[in-house]
Formats: C-alpha cells, structure tokens, sequence
C-alpha cells in the first residue's frame, strides 16, 4: 500500500496533468483556427494539427478506464492494456518531438528578423504545447508503471483507508486512531487528588 502523503501527492500531480491536457487541447484548437484564418507557413497548421491530436487523444484523459475496480481477469488485462498504452504513448512522442525541434529551430533561426510577428508567435505556441504534452506523457508512462493500469482506482483506495478511523479497546478504555492532527503537542491529563486524614482533628485534607 503506498503511503497517504505519496497517494494525496500522486492524485493531486495526476489531476494537474489532466486538466492542463485539457488547456492545451483547446489552445491547439484555437491556435489552429487562427492559423487556417491567416497567411502563415503550413508548418504551424500541421504543427497545430499534430498537437491538438495528441492532447485529445493523451491517454491520462480515458480516467473511466483508471477509475474501474478491478475485475477477476485483471491480470491479463492489465497487462495487455497497459502495453497497448505504451506503445500508444511511444507514437505519440514521436509525432510530438519532432514538433518540438522544427519550433525551435523556426525561432532561433537567422532570418527571424524578417519573420512576422504573429509567426513567431504561433512557433513559440507550437513548442510550449508540443514540449509540455511530451513530458505529459512521459509522467503517464511511469506512473502506469509504477502503479498500474487501475491507478486512480488504488490510490483513492489507498486514501479512503488512510482517513478510515481504527478504534482499539483495552479493557475498559477505548483509543480512536486516524490521521495525525495538526497540532501534535502533548496534552497532560489532570493531576490526581489523593486524600490525607489529619489524625488531630480528624479533618480531610487533599493533595
């Protein structure tokens, strides 16, 4: 079982990851627009073409099928499913990098100078989107390696029993453990009074 503060960590990394897939998607998808609309380089259009695919096709997106309790037959299907991912994420990457590189080298080349603006813009677009969508996927790829295909499923799995509170009964008395609180400071419990017969005048006196 992976520890709560790794599962919080991974779930929280994992729902970022998703959300920017999504930002960018719709980037690309405007980017793209603008770019049929305009007299730019056919590069940007293809570029635009390549990543917005990739966004919407990144598998961190298919969260239904990483929610699913697994099934009896898990093991082969995992197995299976995982590898058709794999090499799902390894095409992706290829389409992507390449991206990546001709951006680059649009921006930094020597003629930039007299490159419009609004072209620059969209190679600067390009890389941005192309560069973040490959590390994207290169975090989807270990964390199915690591937690398998039905990750979100375990980790939530994982944070439920984390903040599940186990009572424990000794004889009479019965301690509630859960998560640590905030503030761990120890709290001494209330002196003891003991009573002294004071054999003069036969008064109680309690210390």
């Amino acid at each position: 079982m992976i520890p709560l503060v790794e599962a919080k960590r991974t779930l929280l990394c994992v729902r970022l990851a998703t959300g920017l897939v999504r930002v960018l998607s719709c980037v690309n998808i405007l980017a793209g627009i603008v770019s049929l609309c305009v007299d730019v380089e056919t590069f940007f259009r293809i570029g635009f073409l390549i990543s917005g695919s990739a966004g919407l096709t990144q598998p961190l997106l298919m969260a239904c099928v990483y929610s699913n309790q697994p099934s009896p037959n898990y093991q082969q299907t995992s197995i299976c499913m995982k590898y058709i991912l794999y090499v799902w994420l390894f095409i992706l990457n290829l389409a992507v990098v390449p991206c990546v590189l001709l951006s680059l080298e649009y921006i930094f080349t020597d003629e930039r100078m007299y490159t419009p603006q609004l072209s620059i813009f969209l190679a600067i677009v390009v890389f941005v989107t192309c560069f973040i969508l490959t590390m994207i996927n290169m975090y989807t790829f270990c964390i199915l390696h690591k937690n398998g295909l039905c990750f979100l499923y375990s980790l939530n799995k994982d944070v439920e029993h984390a903040n599940v509170p186990v009572q424990i009964s000794f004889g009479s008395a019965r301690i509630t453990a859960s998560t640590p609180p905030d503030d761990t400071s120890m709290i001494l419990p209330p002196p003891y009074s003991v009573a002294v017969s004071n054999p003069g005048d036969g008064s109680d006196c309690y210390v």
